[in-house]
């Protein structure tokens, strides 16, 4: 509020060639009311909100586009991740109170402005929110709007984007994950973007690349067909058949595949040994080929079972394993370690389901689930109810995030963030 963003935005978007769109005044439109004012007279703060909510929706997926939004809109992650769909990229124009108040006035149209002291309080319990939930900071007071724009277009144009792709991707950790960890190793021109891609689309999004790409995380379902892209496949991706990190560097595309790490080092933790055990994979996508990969070069006696008897096929004849379908529950129940594989549980229309009946757990096992969304997903608890040990898939998304960490930056990523990261989601969802 008083920051100067319609201002700024105005010149920005000229500057960039966008098209410029204020979201207090969609939200004026959509309600047929003639100002913010009368939407708070008329439909109190909540109806406001609502209103501000379906108006972030319908800009879910807006490309070329400077958005300008009220104060409400920055304090709410939802509707921040919303606008920041397709690598959106947030700034936060941070401006002292006294500085607003002399730019605001006696303004009418300003409802949580009226009472000065409760807007003070209001203004300095939103800033740690605004700068939790952006990218960028700028400081605009002692600024003009033409100098803010200016600093904003040098900081698009020195940033690093990196970003996840996958469809769905809207249950993605990454940028949680990874924007945390820029900031803490003081990466601060790199930034953590979602990009929904489908798969009919994948190859006219490798044709319009960003150039200030850095990196991309790779996820369902496109692991194995990003290889076709790449100009060089590390020999973790080859033996995998399927990569998970891409690398931009000197005008070329570097294929890596770090689920193989992220698999194994929750796994080894529990189990040290793994020569001779009977491990069982649930799936046959390209998680599957990175766990089967990593287990197998450990010893282990690798069994893989899946609905999809095609992918299957030609990933038990590509690793020499045994097969099975999914509702063989008797073979399954043999297993000493079980791994999940597959997108069932996830968030979303698959989250009440799970791979396996839950006869086949008991508790000499060791369960694993590679999704990580929700943490806990119906796979573990029915493991846990039977006594069975789990491993949560946020464990392996963490360390193969790390892994990814050190590919973009070059640094490795302390085991101590990595760790504080687990026990700070797992409590947050407990």
């Amino acid at each position: 509020m008083g920051a100067g963003k319609t201002t700024v935005a105005r010149l920005l978007s000229k500057k960039l060639g966008f098209s410029q769109i204020e979201i207090d005044d969609e939200i004026v439109q959509k309600s047929e009311e003639n100002s913010v004012l009368e939407i708070f007279q008329d439909h109190g703060e909540s109806g406001f909100r609502e209103l501000e909510f379906a108006v972030c929706r319908d800009l879910e997926f807006a490309a070329n586009v400077v958005i300008s939004t009220g104060g409400g809109v920055g304090i709410d992650s939802e509707k921040i991740r919303v606008l920041s769909q397709n690598t959106g990229v947030v700034f936060f124009l941070k401006t002292e109170f006294d500085t607003v108040k002399k730019r605001i006035g006696e303004d009418e149209n300003r409802p949580l402005f009226v009472d000065k002291e409760r807007a003070k309080e209001l203004f300095e319990t939103r800033k740690k929110k605004y700068s939790n939930l952006s990218d960028f900071k700028i400081v605009t007071d002692q600024k003009s709007p033409e100098e803010v724009a200016n600093e904003i277009v040098f900081r698009l144009e020195k940033m690093k984007l990196c970003l996840v792709i996958g469809d769905p991707i809207g249950h993605s950790i990454s940028p949680k994950f990874h924007n945390a960890a820029f900031k803490s190793e003081g990466f601060l021109d790199f930034v953590f973007k979602t990009q929904r891609v489908a798969s009919e689309n994948l190859s006219e999004f490798f044709k319009n690349i960003p150039s200030n790409i850095r990196g991309i995380s790779v996820t369902i379902p496109h692991k194995v067909e990003v290889l076709k892209f790449c100009d060089e496949v590390s020999s973790a991706a080859k033996e995998v058949g399927a990569a998970n990190t891409l690398l931009f560097k000197n005008n070329k595309i570097y294929a890596e595949n770090t689920d193989v790490d992220g698999a194994m080092v929750p796994i080894l933790q529990r189990v040290p040994d793994l020569k001779n055990k009977k491990f069982t994979v649930l799936g046959a996508g390209g998680v599957a080929r990175a766990i089967i990969c990593g287990a197998q070069k450990l010893g282990a006696n690798i069994s893989v079972f899946s609905r999809n008897k095609e992918s299957a096929k030609t990933l038990v004849t590509e690793f020499q394993t045994e097969f099975g379908e999914l509702s063989e529950t008797e073979r399954i129940s043999e297993s000493d370690i079980i791994v999940n594989a597959t997108p069932c549980g996830m968030t979303g229309k698959l989250e009440s389901t799970s791979a396996v009946l839950a006869s086949v757990f008991h508790a000499n096992q060791i369960v694993f689930d590679s999704v990580y969304t929700p943490i806990k997903t119906k796979f573990l608890t029915e493991a846990e109810k039977s006594g069975a040990k789990i491993i949560p898939g946020l464990e392996m998304f963490v360390y193969q995030a790390a892994k990814q960490f050190e590919i973009y930056t070059g640094r490795e990523l302390s085991f101590a963030f990595c760790e504080e990261f687990i026990q700070k989601l797992s409590k947050n969802e407990s």
